[in-house]
């Protein structure tokens, strides 16, 4: 490991998130989010409607961007060499639409430990910024254990139950993980976060991936993940890279994925 990758490392360990690592130009992160409008467009028909769940497994050009080599590398600083995609999600915090995401820990709901194995990548596709929504974090936090949550249930905000973590904190404790088009940030499955509303005229669309290392367990048995760099220990089901952009094998995929039991609970789904 380098130097550089050791200050990598200690600053995901002390805060709980690194920011910002550039993955793609802004011309490549454009073309995404052409792809991205065309994607949701055409998977009306045949999945009746948008794939925001583990679009990974649906669109070639998505695993593509899940499996870059800078970004394998910058996961592979912090989880070892042994890696599997989790999940993924698409983020659409529509342009002036009032959404939100509330504060709260993923670990809560994803059945998934030990919680260090484990990670988001949340990839810019347009950017993010706090007039566009982006995430917010409370750095640290993720050396706090997890905390009680109360489902809210509130129409705006964009987690399936509208939960909001139990921990006291004010505006001071907030970091903006200001991203650009292109560029990705790198957060602890225990790291609180959430984020404010898209006041901008512009759709604020980001993909995220859940990685996580080779020997985390699923508390619910039947989960599946996708091996993408190392060796695979057996405890989960393999999903299969896509060779089609929603053809008949990645859609069935995608429906088995759907009836799995484990995480889909706390994911955002709009």
């Amino acid at each position: 490991m380098t130097r550089g990758a050791k200050n990598f490392a200690k600053q995901y360990w002390d805060e709980g998130i690194v920011m910002p690592l550039n993955l793609m130009s802004t011309e490549q992160a454009a073309e995404a989010t052409r792809k991205y409008y065309g994607f949701q467009e055409r998977a009306q028909e045949p999945v009746g409607a948008p794939v925001y769940i583990k679009p990974h497994l649906a669109a070639p050009w998505i695993y593509k961007i899940g499996t870059m080599p800078a970004l394998l590398d910058a996961v592979e600083t912090i989880l070892g060499p042994n890696i599997v995609i989790w999940s993924s999600d698409i983020f659409n915090k529509a342009a002036g639409s009032g959404k939100y995401v509330g504060f709260h820990q993923d670990s809560k709901y994803w059945g998934l430990s030990p919680s260090d194995k484990v990670l988001s990548a949340w990839i810019a596709l347009t950017p993010s910024r706090p007039e566009t929504g982006n995430m917010q974090v409370i750095k640290g936090t993720h050396r706090g254990g997890i905390h009680d949550h109360k489902e809210t249930y509130h129409p705006d905000n964009m987690l399936s139950v509208g939960q909001e973590v139990d921990f006291p904190f004010t505006s001071d404790d907030i970091t903006d993980v200001t991203l650009e088009a292109g560029q990705f940030s790198l957060h602890h499955l225990d790291l609180i976060h959430g984020g404010k509303p898209n006041e901008s005229d512009q759709d604020r669309i980001g993909l995220v991936f859940r990685f996580a290392a080779v020997g985390v367990r699923q508390e619910t048995p039947g989960d599946a993940v996708t091996l993408v760099r190392g060796r695979d220990d057996g405890h989960f089901r393999l999903e299969p890279a896509p060779v089609e952009e929603l053809g008949d094998a990645e859609i069935e995929e995608l429906r088995r994925a759907y009836k799995t039991p484990g995480g889909f609970g706390g994911m955002v789904v709009a």
